[in-house]
């Protein structure tokens, strides 16, 4: 999560304040006029100090705090339009460059950690209204540079430059200013009436009635600002009438209000929500900042600008971990208001900023099919500017190639979500598995003109199947392992999918798995990484997503997450896991000779309370890491084959079907037996728990388990040093393997346990200056590896961990300068990065479309 410093939590809050925005509520319903400055800047300063160290509970002096307000929320803000604060941000954080605006390369992250709290639009929005206040732009170059601007005000993208997305999921691309403005006007609003109807109602009022003094009855604004504020106007507010708006504008000429308005409401009858929310912020900023705007109006404005930042705040990660992630915001519910044509305009806008940028994208199994598809290709060629020709019709080739070359220039990469009731219930997975698998061979449906009429068209064979590229297993990975999974992702890659006739062959799927992301214990972590490489049988080209267990020493990882809470289960996993890691380090590595017999205590000390034994266990740890390695069979189609009837995917789910089979009735303590108590425990069952402390310097051996629920454990200094061993270990066989991390800088950053870009794992697997790796240097220090492993930096959710592909680069390179690397290091650095990004989605792209012959 990020760390903010005082100045940017302070400009956070004066958007995000509750107890700012209940003040201006309360002064906004008063009768009182006219405004009492005095008053409300001390309500407001008080308010916005109190919010702030409710928020960050005594990081900061009262003292400090009430300075720090005294100086960035001025006497006349409401009086006079003036905010200092926003001008001072934007020169630091902002620059012009021509017709763009765009973040500084040397305040990316700054940039970053205010777009934690504010959108960006504001401040882009604030300095914008100001050039059409000062008369610095002309009405039809204020038009080119609002449409012009960037992505999150990314810099323009180079030509000669392009970019490939390895790691995104369609569901989490598209902007977050999308769900306001849908909320504000969009017909799928109706069940977030109650929450937004007064700011729908106050946003009506600020485009419909005179702001400025002289022009219109300011009582009247002011009565009907009260009565949406104190509840008595009732029903659904009415949506806006965009083109009778623009019309009533449209005669206005020279820049204003009106004008801006007019610009607003075309932009929403052309239904492009993205540049209509520029116009919005635009606008509502220069009636702020216009000096004949009544003061009520002003104190609107910023009640509704801070309220829509409090809904967006539901909208952007704060906090730690992929449960919070994917409970509180992927799935929130605001995003359901956006229109699903906006939703894939903006996500294509964003994943394509440059002409010739490339993405692999991840979308569930379900949703690979021909609408889907045919929505995608619609999105990419009206961004590319493109049109699909009609088929039937002649079909030029000056037309068709531009509009193959934009559907070449992505693919899809499925994954199926952690859902718990694939643990407990196998047969669902393997019935959508089957279904997914049937979908990719199906060819109705596909006879659309966005496909240039599909398999009828003569002239271009038609493999919408090559579309699908990639397998992962997304979610969170603490709720539903690997293991589950992994048989099916065996039997769909088995390479034998039946395809057209006449189609030629092609590589099967690739896997990229998230794995090793979010974890309760470093251990933890690195072996659900080595449960989804050994398991999923993952072979060269394939990748980790994220595998933040494998870069974040677990030092580190241990002092800022503190004690550590495991079932019994979980862990005597671990420790069997290390044990073995252990035996196999044990020659090369003195420091894992010295762990095993610890290891070996711990096991023993644990192993009478897991959940799946009611008897006592005399085993060995090679034992229990045995039956460890056999959950990469499914239990469930070992069950279903009672007859040895073998198909590829008994084959694929059950490797050791025979070996299982042969031992299903042990009697004495075998691996096999081990696996077939393990499979049969009780799902309702709740296993013991273990709380495991960080170091206490004492060196005294394990404490023995207490009596209760609740048993103990403790990490010594040297098991720390074991863990990071481990990890440069595990990194330099997976390099040997040919295996890749999927890197999303910005969204490990809001996820894990880090506080800023330089934390990033990525400069210990793939550093900028390779120096640093040599043996005992600072990223090799027991001699382990022999070099980096490679990495493809990618996004993630860029619209939920606000970013893009550029600025996650952006924020790498400002980072590594952080570190001390030079800047011609690190643009060589990021370079490389790029080009490896090029390289592997052209390695498991196929063409979709191929020229008869």
């Amino acid at each position: 999560m990020l760390k903010r410093s005082l100045t940017e939590l302070a400009t956070g809050a004066a958007f995000s304040s509750e107890k700012l925005s209940a003040c201006l509520r309360a002064y906004l319903r008063e009768q009182v006029t006219p405004i009492d400055d005095k008053k409300l800047t001390s309500d407001c300063r008080k308010a916005l100090a109190e919010d702030l160290d409710r928020q960050h509970p005594h990081r900061f002096r009262l003292n400090d705090l009430a300075r720090a307000f005294d100086v960035w929320w001025p006497d006349d803000l409401f009086t006079s339009g003036k905010w200092p604060l926003f001008d001072d941000l934007f020169g630091q954080l902002m620059q012009r460059n021509g017709d763009f605006l765009q973040y500084r390369d040397d305040q990316v992250q700054a940039y970053a950690r205010l777009a934690a709290d504010v959108e960006p639009t504001l401040l882009a929005g604030w300095h914008i209204a100001g050039w059409a206040l000062n008369g610095d732009v002309l009405p039809r170059d204020m038009a080119r540079v609002v449409a012009c601007q960037q992505p999150f005000f990314a810099p323009p993208p180079r030509p000669n430059r392009q970019y490939a997305e390895g790691h995104v999921h369609l569901g989490g691309i598209h902007f977050d200013a999308l769900a306001l403005l849908g909320n504000l006007d969009g017909e799928l609003a109706a069940q977030f009436n109650s929450k937004f109807a007064p700011l729908r109602q106050l946003t009506k009022l600020l485009l419909e009635e005179p702001l400025r003094k002289g022009e219109g009855d300011s009582n009247k604004f002011r009565d009907q600002c009260r009565n949406v504020l104190t509840g008595r106007e009732i029903g659904t507010p009415e949506r806006m009438d965009w083109a009778l708006l623009a019309d009533e504008q449209g005669h206005a000429y020279t820049m204003g209000g009106a004008w801006l308005k007019a610009r607003l409401a075309s932009a929403m009858v052309a239904e492009d929500q993205g540049l209509a929310w520029r116009w919005l912020v635009i606008y509502l900023w220069y009636s702020f900042r216009d000096p004949a705007t009544v003061e009520y109006a002003r104190v609107v404005i910023f009640y509704l600008l801070g309220s829509l930042m409090q809904f967006r705040r539901g909208l952007i990660m704060d906090g730690q971990g992929l449960t919070r992630f994917t409970d509180m915001y992927y799935r929130n519910k605001l995003r359901d208001t956006i229109e699903f044509d906006v939703k894939m305009q903006d996500a294509v806008a964003r994943m394509f900023a440059g002409r010739q940028d490339l993405a692999e994208i991840k979308t569930s199994p379900d949703s690979f099919s021909a609408g889907m598809i045919g929505k995608v290709a619609k999105a990419v060629a009206r961004h590319g500017g493109v049109v699909a020709p009609e088929f039937g019709m002649p079909l030029p080739e000056a037309a068709v190639r531009p509009y193959v070359e934009h559907m070449e220039r992505w693919h899809f990469c499925a994954h199926f979500l952690r859902r718990e009731k694939y643990a407990n219930e196998r047969r669902v997975l393997w019935e959508d598995a089957e279904r997914f698998a049937r979908a990719l061979e199906e060819e109705s449906g596909w006879n659309l003109d966005e496909f240039l009429g599909g398999h009828l068209n003569p002239n271009y064979r038609f493999y919408p199947g090559r579309w699908l590229r990639g397998l992962d297993v997304a979610g969170d990975e603490n709720l539903v392992r690997s293991e589950v999974f992994a048989p099916v992702l065996r039997w769909l890659r088995r390479g034998l999918l039946s395809r057209p006739p006449g189609e030629q062959g092609s590589a099967g799927f690739h896997l990229s798995i998230h794995a090793g992301e979010d974890y309760a214990h470093p251990l933890s972590g690195m072996r659900h990484v080595d449960e989804t490489v050994r398991f999923c049988d993952m072979r060269a080209g394939d990748r980790i997503g994220h595998g933040l267990a494998l870069g974040i020493e677990p030092q580190a990882w241990v002092a800022r997450h503190g004690d550590m809470l495991l079932t019994v289960d979980e862990h005597v996993d671990n420790l069997v896991w290390a044990w073995h890691q252990a035996c196999e380090l044990s020659a090369r590595l003195p420091l894992a000779a010295q762990i095993i017999p610890r290891l070996e205590r711990r096991i023993a000390s644990f192993l009478p309370h897991v959940s799946w034994s009611k008897t006592r266990l005399d085993v060995t740890p090679q034992c229990l890491h045995d039956a460890w390695a056999l959950r990469r069979n499914c239990h469930y189609q070992i069950l279903s084959n009672p007859t040895r009837i073998y198909d590829t995917k008994l084959r694929a789910a059950a490797p050791d079907y025979d070996r299982l089979v042969e031992h299903q009735h042990d009697t004495a303590s075998t691996p096999e037996r081990l696996y077939f108590l393990y499979q049969q425990r009780d799902p309702a069952a709740k296993p013991r728990n273990v709380l495991i402390r960080q170091p206490s310097g004492s060196g005294s051996d394990l404490p023995p388990p207490r009596a209760g629920n609740l048993l103990h454990d403790e990490e010594t200094e040297q098991d720390l040093e074991f863990m990071c061993a481990l990890q440069d270990h595990l990194l330099d066989h997976y390099d040997v393997m040919g295996l890749i991390i999927e890197a999303n800088p910005t969204s490990n950053v809001y996820i894990a346990r880090l506080e800023n870009h330089s934390e990033h794992p990525i400069f210990r697997w793939y550093p900028p200056n390779e120096s640093c790796l040599g043996a005992g240097e600072r990223w090799n220090r027991f001699g382990l590896r022999r070099g980096p492993i490679k990495v493809l930096v990618n996004t993630d959710d860029p619209g939920i961990m606000p970013t893009t592909l550029r600025t996650e680069y952006a924020l790498l390179g400002e980072a590594a300068r952080d570190l001390g690397y030079s800047r011609t290091c690190v643009e060589a650095w990021q370079e490389r990065l790029r080009q490896f990004g090029l390289d592997e989605f052209h390695r498991n792209h196929l063409p979709v479309f191929e020229e008869s012959q």
